[in-house]
């Protein structure tokens, strides 16, 4: 043997290893192109997440956090004002493929409550009550003390409450039991009590089964907003 041959079996590992290395490197930008858009959307314009939603240039990627940002940039392209604003069949489509998304989600991951909450948007967006109000269930099964969860319930709910099933109402009820427990929940419902009556006459009935300072710190707020809005309106 020349001094400069390389050994057949020193050989074969090196091509081995060389073979590993790209494949690692082929899967590893596979990962990264299948997980990477829903992110991409950080700083995105509302027009520019509709445009990616209903063009299916983003999609959910495999892990939970590229999931929950898609279902963010869904639930942006649904109910923005620019996304309210696209033509009918455009604000359909982004609402079917939303839908079918987020439902593939759960059919993966059942206890995916915030897929169940985008899932029943979706439905209500295309008018579909039944299935959002099944969703829905599914959503308070899954993420009842979830705050944030809490709150897009809420709108959901509070949204479309001509279409809301009996059985849903308690339900959403212990939403907003549970909001007006916490200082981040009171001021969005503070934010939301003056500009919807039925919101507000809900509400009303709930503080008086809260703990005193509970109900007291709720009232001062609510106070202090109505008092802050009349000021802007130069009352």
């Amino acid at each position: 043997m020349y001094r400069d041959e390389v050994p057949a079996p020193i050989a074969n590992t090196t091509l081995l290893y060389a073979a590993c290395s790209a494949c690692l490197m082929g899967l590893a930008l596979w990962v990264f192109i299948v997980e990477a858009p829903p992110f991409f959307s950080d700083g995105w314009s509302e027009q520019t997440m509709v445009d990616a939603v209903s063009s299916g240039t983003i999609s959910p990627g495999l892990s939970n956090s590229s999931k929950l940002a898609y279902l963010f940039d869904c639930r942006v392209a649904m109910t923005s004002f620019t996304g309210r604003a696209q033509p009918t069949s455009v604000h359909q489509a982004i609402a079917s493929r939303c839908l079918s998304d987020a439902d593939s989600m759960t059919l993966v991951s059942p206890q995916f409550a915030v897929a169940w909450h985008t899932g029943a948007l979706a439905a209500a967006m295309l008018q579909d009550w039944n299935g959002m109000n099944e969703r829905l269930r599914r959503a308070y099964d899954n993420g009842r003390y979830e705050l944030w969860q809490a709150e897009l319930r809420v709108d959901l709910v509070e949204g479309n409450a001509d279409r809301i099933e009996p059985d849903v109402w308690p339900r959403h009820l212990d939403d907003l039991r549970l909001l007006l427990r916490y200082d981040v929940g009171r001021l969005f419902l503070v934010a939301r009590y003056h500009a919807l009556p039925q919101l507000r006459q809900r509400i009303d009935l709930l503080v008086f089964d809260l703990a005193d300072p509970d109900r007291i710190r709720f009232q001062n707020m609510a106070a202090r907003a109505e008092k802050e809005r009349l000021r802007l309106n130069g009352r």
